[in-house]
């Protein structure tokens, strides 16, 4: 069924180019298109037709003067009345041709005023013989055919600065639905509008007419005018409100009015009964025998359903030539089954009657595939529904199928079914709206991606092994169906050529589909010749890997800062494993796992390296499929960095690369000079504090003689553990920077974990190492001074020995707090070791301070 078309959509298209032509003819020579006053009934809007030009100021290609919308049920007539002011070029150039859409089915369409408003004069512009009709179908590629056609007109001589008022009225309504009335208008849209206006006359002797608003508090004003009701809602300055992108199908976006004569949805079954219900008679021929077939050839009834479900959506090719009542009513079964193609309508009725004839229960059911549960706040009307799905009773059960689908999978009580919510049966004594489940909603893609390096020179050899489940099944089967098995190969191999260059084909994609249990595999060989690219300017060679499934399969939108929810493909599962096998084992890949969990997906990523095995485990799963407005922020972060981690990169630099990949040590050169320039630095501060010392005051003066020859001296007492202390922390700086030199120097290790793209990149970990060699380097010399001036008796040692204690500290926390931000090394820090040396330190520090022992044994 077509989607119902609010009334400022159709005044929007009109203004779009026509994106291409079937049909070209002189409007003259069009009985459907003609030239008339405006209508008695109508009552015309006043309007300042003077503007100010905006020069450069403009934000808009035109201004929205005016907008009136009136309509006549009884007359079955539509009078559309629009000013635009010409702001800038664009403006020009998008208004200046104008479109009216209108279906010759059972429409006409009538001109009153094409003009331009110009420095006070008015300029006729209304030139029928210059007036093309035109039949675009721009909606054929969805095998979708209304019969629609465009009015179209060239606006000759329009500028900046001047006013476009045009005024059509279009007469006549679908005959399927033309005894009864519904109509819904925007009162706020994507531009501004200075004046609207929506008006609807009703005949007082008419059914009631039910109003319903949404977003909107404006209530209509009523007059009553010789035996008709006069319904007019009057707006001023109605800001614009920004369109947002991927904004979920239920959400209303806009507000809107809907008026509607139906009282209830038992009146809209009662509208759809003759419409779905083709007076019995004889089966043909051949129908007839394909059903006593499947009868004979199995008495399960699931397998009967089953093959009437499958030959329905597989052998009945889905074509919708939805022109005049056909946009409502569904072709006779009899003829969808001798044409072989059908729109959902005939489709889910030739579908009923085969499940009838076999003695199921079964029966059409309109759905909104947009609105989804939402239909249930709408007025009652049968322009909400957009498709028909059916419902039959197999097993004393419910089961809801669709026949548009095709080449599904699975039995017929898991077979997917979108998530719609809400449907009406089409069927007697139904009376409201019935819950549609989700049926074997979630989809599952799992991808063994393996690479086989055998050198750093040779082609690589890749092999892709992949499992689809679900509704992803469903679309693979469909796809492999409908083409060949060649382009298919084809259309594989540039797939990956985006990721891959130089990438060749192997062999052709092997497919096994194993259609009940609804699981298809498939392998794929590749060959890429130059996996491993050279960079110059860092002097090395690259491979990149890329986990493709999961590339780009979580929405970005382009409108960030939302105030309308965020919709997102939900259920969703996918997978992906990527295996390469290095050419050697002379690599240092640190071991990683990263999750990301949130409200709208959660993503998990492992990586390990075993030998020459180097193993990328991601996956990810949508968990919501509406996200709100305000947690789309935190949403795209994490959407960043899943983003960043399916992407992984490999580096040797030349000397590795020669010989398979020896692992001859590089020297990291800029390390190299901040360690030297650390030690230099260190060995000035460390003369500067031996020289400062000396120029100390006495910590024990003569007048204290009595009590200095009382107290104890000499390095012994509690001092004995300091200088075990001291000597030991020299040591554990030595092994210390012993043991990190290869993370330190290495140019191999510092490009895997501190350059982007490494295959362990954080950009913290430059930072922490550096900061680790210079806080060690710094130690190191200050310990080494701190032992020469206790066996020397400094009397600078005791504040020194305090300094440096607090500063080994801030060394410490320094690349606690840093490391804690490297995922891979989160779990590795130990907060109680900073408690311990914070611990440790007030001790001593307290001991140099109150220690008469200290006082007395380092004065010199």
């Amino acid at each position: 069924m077509l989607n119902r078309t609010p009334a400022f959509i159709r005044f929007v298209l009109f203004l779009m180019l026509c994106s291409g032509c079937v049909v070209f003819g002189e409007a003259s020579q069009n009985p459907q298109v003609s030239l008339q006053p405006i209508p008695e009934w109508v009552q015309l809007m006043e309007w300042n037709p003077k503007v100010d030009h905006p020069g450069e100021t403009a934000s808009a290609g035109v201004r929205y003067l005016l907008y009136e919308q009136q309509k006549h049920p009884e007359l079955k007539e539509s009078f559309i009345h629009v000013a635009m002011f010409m702001q800038t070029e664009s403006g020009v150039q998008d208004s200046g041709n104008l479109q009216v859409i209108f279906n010759p089915a059972y429409e006409k369409l009538f001109f009153h005023k094409i003009c331009i408003h110009r420095d006070g004069q008015t300029i006729d512009k209304l030139d029928l013989s210059s007036l093309q009709v035109i039949q675009p179908e721009t909606e054929q590629n969805i095998q979708l055919f209304t019969g629609k056609k465009t009015a179209l007109l060239f606006v000759e001589d329009l500028r900046i600065g001047d006013v476009l008022e045009y005024a059509y009225t279009l007469r006549g309504e679908n005959p399927a639905t033309a005894e009864r009335f519904f109509t819904s208008f925007q009162t706020q849209h994507g531009v501004d509008v200075e004046r609207q206006r929506f008006r609807v006359l009703w005949p007082n002797d008419n059914a009631k007419l039910h109003i319903r608003s949404s977003n909107t508090n404006v209530l209509p004003q009523l007059t009553r005018v010789e035996g008709l009701v006069d319904y007019k809602w009057d707006f001023e300055n109605q800001s614009a409100i920004s369109y947002e992108d991927f904004v979920p199908a239920s959400y209303e976006f806009y507000p809107y009015v809907e008026m509607s004569d139906y009282e209830n949805w038992t009146a809209v079954v009662n509208w759809a009964l003759p419409l779905y219900q083709p007076e019995p008679e004889p089966l043909p021929v051949d129908l007839d025998t394909l059903i006593k077939g499947w009868m004979l050839e199995t008495k399960i009834p699931q397998a009967r359903a089953l093959k009437a479900l499958e030959f329905v959506q597989d052998e009945i090719r889905y074509t919708s030539i939805a022109m005049g009542e056909s946009a409502f009513r569904p072709a006779h079964p009899f003829e969808t089954f001798r044409m072989r193609y059908g729109d959902c309508k005939g489709k889910s009725v030739l579908l009923c009657v085969m499940l009838r004839e076999m003695g199921f229960v079964a029966h059409p059911a309109l759905v909104a595939s947009g609105l989804r549960q939402t239909i249930a706040s709408h007025l009652p009307n049968p322009h909400l529904f957009d498709h028909v799905i059916v419902k039959m009773i197999l097993d004393n059960k419910p089961v809801w199928v669709d026949p548009t689908m095709s080449h599904q999978g699975g039995d017929i009580h898991n077979r997917y079914l979108a998530e719609l919510a809400k449907a009406l049966v089409i069927k007697e004594g139904v009376a409201d709206l019935e819950n549609v489940p989700s049926v074997a909603t979630r989809s599952e893609q799992y991808v063994t991606t393996t690479f086989e390096l055998d050198d750093y020179e040779s082609p690589s050899a890749m092999t892709v092994f992949s499992v689809c489940t679900g509704w992803e099944a469903d679309n693979l089967r469909k796809h492999f169906a409908r083409t060949d098995l060649q382009k298919v190969s084809k259309n594989y191999l540039n797939y990956f050529a985006r990721f891959y260059s130089g990438i060749e084909q192997l062999h052709p994609i092997r497919i096994k589909d194993d259609r009940i249990a609804n699981r298809i595999t498939t392998t794929e060989s590749y060959r890429i010749n130059n996996l491993w690219l050279r960079d110059d300017d860092q002097m090395r060679w690259e491979a990149g890997f890329v986990a493709d499934n999961l590339f780009e399969i979580l929405p970005e939108p382009k409108v960030r800062v939302r105030t309308a929810p965020f919709s997102l493909p939900y259920p969703l599962c996918r997978e992906q494993n990527i295996v390469i096998y290095l050419p050697d084992s002379e690599w240092d890949i640190p071991a990683r796992s990263r999750n990301i969990d949130n409200s709208a997906f959660s993503f998990s990523f492992h990586r390990q390296l075993e030998g020459n095995k180097l193993t990328l485990q991601q996956q990810c799963e949508t968990k919501a499929a509406i996200l709100p407005a305000e947690e789309v922020e935190a949403y795209l972060l994490d959407q960043d960095e899943l983003q960043d981690l399916i992407y992984c990169s490999l580096f040797r630099n030349d000397e590795q690369t020669d010989g398979a990949g020896s692992a001859e040590f590089v020297v990291n050169g800029l390390m190299v000079a901040l360690a030297l320039f650390a030690a230099i630095i260190t060995g000035i501060i460390c003369f500067g504090i031996w020289i400062l010392g000396k120029k100390l005051p006495a910590r024990v003066g003569k007048e204290t003689s009595v009590w200095l020859d009382s107290s104890p001296q000499g390095l012994g007492g509690w001092l004995v553990l300091v200088a075990i202390g001291l000597c030991i922390g020299l040591l554990m700086q030595i092994v210390s920077i012993v043991q990190g030199w290869e993370g330190y120097f290495s140019l191999r290790v510092w490009q895997n974990v501190a350059m982007p793209g490494g295959s362990g990149y954080h950009p913290l970990w430059g930072v922490s190492l550096t900061s680790e060699l210079l806080g060690g380097i710094g130690l190191f010399g200050l310990n080494a001074l701190l032992i020469i001036m206790f066996f020397a008796k400094h009397r600078a040692f005791p504040p020194t020995y305090i300094l440096i204690r607090v500063f080994a500290l801030v060394v410490a926390f320094t690349s606690y707090v840093l490391l804690n931000q490297i995922p891979e090394m989160a779990e590795e820090v130990d907060p109680g070791d900073i408690v311990r040396e914070t611990i440790s330190a007030a001790i001593w520090c307290s001991y140099m301070l109150r220690s008469r022992r200290v006082k007395a044994t380092f004065i010199n």
